[in-house]
């Protein structure tokens, strides 16, 4: 008994290897850029804490030994937003911030919103519809006792 020719198979799993290799790297493209943005919001959100808890007194400024009854204005959470995201900022990752909202609702909290736009990693052209970056959110509110 012969058997009929088989159809040659040779070099049909380098191209199913070839597009599991490109799935996987575009996986883990997709990957680094969604962290790299969670990563820069939680560093919004962070800096945006600081901002009103040393607006309430829990900073080294602010209202911590003020007479109790003082009221807190919206000019002056506006004023610390401002030396924290300006020239004068600690880092210069936070002077790329923009201070959305800066108040004192109630005169015992305050409240500030930041925003801020975040370039995606490598530039790649794949990425085009967000070649501007892609804007970012973040507010905190802090109520001094």
């Amino acid at each position: 008994m012969t058997r009929g020719r088989v159809a040659d198979d040779a070099g049909s799993i380098s191209v199913l290897s070839l597009g599991w290799v490109v799935v996987v790297l575009v996986a883990a493209l997709t990957v680094a850029v969604v962290s790299d943005v969670h990563v820069q919001r939680t560093r919004l959100a962070a800096l945006a804490d600081g901002i009103v808890l040393e607006a309430v007194g829990a900073g080294s400024h602010g209202y911590y030994e003020a007479a109790r009854g003082s009221a807190l204005t919206s000019a002056d959470v506006a004023a610390i937003a401002a030396v924290r995201t300006t020239s004068g900022a600690p880092s210069r990752w936070s002077t790329t911030a923009v201070v959305t909202e800066a108040s004192a609702p109630d005169q015992q909290s305050a409240r500030v919103t930041l925003a801020r736009t975040v370039p995606l990693l490598f530039g790649l052209d794949a990425l085009a519809p967000w070649s501007d970056g892609v804007t970012i959110s973040a507010s905190a509110t802090a109520r001094s006792t």
